[in-house]
């Protein structure tokens, strides 16, 4: 054939797998990102629990989590400790959100003396479309 057209294909199978652990990296840390995000919010705002008195002062009071609320937050130091990271590369990378004080997981499960107040596994419930979608969107 003088006048046809001749095509050819190749796959540069390199190419695409260096695209596909770097979008699947990416991916891994957007959604570490949104379950952050969640728990954050889990432990901000108002609580419906028994008002304590602020030790040390007179006058001041907060509202403390009721069975099965997120924790209430005075000072804001498990809110601020919760942090994410991404370990590994490329398709074996992992997403991690967790805070390193001891008292997250006694908040989170409870203990034998307390209910739990649930704050991560709410951040995860929370973003589970979410993250859903940005995997969904990494396979298009």
């Amino acid at each position: 054939m003088s006048n046809g057209i001749n095509i050819k294909m190749t796959l540069d199978f390199a190419n695409i797998e260096a695209y596909m652990d770097q979008n699947w990296e990416k991916a891994m840390l957007k959604a570490a990102m949104r379950v952050h995000r969640g728990v954050t919010r889990a432990l901000s705002g108002g609580r419906s629990g028994k008002l304590y008195k602020v030790p040390g002062t007179k006058a001041k009071y907060y509202k403390a989590s009721r069975p099965g609320e997120s924790p209430a937050s005075r000072l804001g130091h498990l809110r601020t400790s919760y942090k994410y990271l991404v370990k590994g590369k490329g398709m074996d990378a992992i997403g991690y959100v967790g805070s390193p004080l001891d008292y997250s997981h006694y908040l989170e499960y409870g203990t034998y003396k307390m209910a739990p107040r649930p704050h991560l596994k709410v951040a995860f419930k929370n973003a589970d479309a979410d993250v859903k979608k940005i995997f969904k969107d990494f396979y298009k």
